[in-house]
């Protein structure tokens, strides 16, 4: 039987899902639109939302980076992290 029908295969809706079935419950990802999906709409993961998974269970592959650079314009902004390193 289920227990939790999460709506929605996101980011939210999948640690819903994660946190439910951790915590004992049958759990069902309802999701509308076809997988996969072909565009990445982020090229990585933020220190807090990297501990949040590790939390979970989690472990995401791929280079630690430890700042972010936003360009526009011709203008640049840059900040390290203080938490960590992002993935």
């Amino acid at each position: 039987m289920i227990d939790l029908v999460v709506a929605g295969g996101g980011p939210v809706g999948l640690m819903t899902a994660v946190r439910a079935r951790l915590s004992g419950l049958e759990v069902a990802v309802v999701e509308q639109r076809p997988g996969p999906i072909d565009k990445a709409c982020g090229e990585g993961l933020m220190p807090d939302a990297l501990s949040r998974l590790r939390a979970v269970g989690v472990d995401p592959m791929g280079r630690d980076f430890h700042g972010i650079r936003y360009i526009s314009k011709g203008r640049v902004a840059h900040a390290q992290f203080r938490s960590g390193p992002g993935r």
